[in-house]
């Protein structure tokens, strides 16, 4: 299975592999036997794979100003796409290949049919990436994986360590491998970090990682946290704990950020989340700081949920939507809409569903 869980994350460099695989991926299917036979075409199969995970031609990085080429092609049992750009000396190169194992029904189309499937499926394609921040032994790493539609598992693609994320609280993706992080401490000594914090100390940056490029790209914060990207993905908002503000900046196209405005809150404010229908910013908050820190079951720190519409105007609207004094939730540190739902996470207490 480690061999098959390779395959399937490299599954971009081969234009065929659905249709190499499916006498493996076909082990997977419900009321199987644990224990199957190695028969010749399983052999076939296997050996196949390993020759296209080693075999020409390489995938070169986009050129976004460039026109693509996408070919397509449908076989009895899969479907494949290739996507070209055209290089310097005129010649076609791929950037992308995609596959898909067909379904039963599927399988039964005639051939035009499945040629004309594999056009509408290939343009709209978009490969779902999730990027977690971890912190195991007191460092920081971020890890990605990529959901496997087929399968319908999370692959993971690669750990992420680096000296400049030292303290990553939060990230927002821009791309499969590249994403803006938010460290919220300079210190990684626990003594240090409440002298940071008493002292008020704006050490704190956002840093922009891709695997050709790390670099601070923010700085000066008290307590740089929450970090989201704007509906229409022209800003950055970057939240400030105890500095109380959402900082906005415009992003760049060499990744790059410049300021552009602070709104200030009267909460301490956590996560970030964007709308992306109304790109309004929402965020949970800590209405007050010291019984978040000093925790004492009698009296609980409570929980705000604060929107921000129109944040680019010169008069952004600020709304309170929720407020509790820990009797329901505790600690509320994230919020996020999702058609007339208002979700909210805490920091260490549990979730809540709300109505809007």
């Amino acid at each position: 299975m480690s061999f098959f869980g390779t395959a399937t994350y490299y599954r971009r460099f081969n234009p065929h592999y659905s249709t190499l695989s499916k006498s493996l991926t076909d082990l997977n299917k419900k009321k199987l036997p644990l224990t199957v036979d190695w028969t010749v075409p399983f052999e076939t199969t296997f050996q196949a794979l390993k020759t296209s995970l080693s075999s020409s031609p390489v995938l070169q990085a986009a050129d976004f100003e460039r026109p693509y080429v996408v070919q397509t092609d449908a076989s009895d049992f899969g479907l494949g796409a290739l996507l070209n750009q055209v290089n310097s000396t005129g010649q076609e190169h791929p950037i992308l290949y995609l596959s898909m194992k067909l379904l039963p029904r599927e399988m039964a189309y005639y051939m035009m049919e499945k040629e004309c499937l594999a056009i509408v499926w290939a343009l709209p394609h978009d490969s779902v990436y999730l990027f977690v921040v971890n912190h195991p032994h007191y460092k920081s790493t971020v890890e990605i994986f990529k959901f496997a539609e087929e399968e319908n598992v999370l692959v993971h693609v690669k750990t992420i360590k680096h000296s400049a994320l030292h303290n990553v609280n939060n990230i927002v993706p821009v791309g499969p491998e590249s994403f803006y992080a938010t460290n919220d401490y300079y210190f990684s000594d626990f003594i240090m970090r409440h002298v940071e914090m008493v002292f008020g100390l704006t050490l704190t940056n956002v840093v922009y990682y891709s695997p050709g490029e790390v670099r601070e790209v923010a700085a000066g914060f008290y307590q740089a946290n929450g970090i989201a990207m704007s509906a229409d993905q022209k800003y950055i908002y970057v939240a400030d704990l105890t500095g109380r503000t959402v900082n906005v900046f415009e992003k760049h196209a060499n990744w790059s950020l410049s300021p552009v405005k602070v709104v200030e809150l009267e909460t301490l404010l956590d996560n970030l989340s964007v709308d992306p229908v109304t790109g309004d910013v929402w965020t949970g908050g800590h209405p007050n700081g010291m019984k978040l820190f000093y925790y004492d079951p009698k009296d609980l720190p409570g929980s705000e949920i604060v929107r921000i519409q129109n944040i680019l105007s010169d008069n952004p609207i600020v709304t309170t939507v929720y407020a509790n004094d820990g009797s329901v939730i505790q600690g509320s540190s994230c919020a996020s809409v999702y058609g007339n739902k208002l979700f909210i996470g805490t920091i260490f207490h549990k979730a809540l569903c709300c109505q809007l």
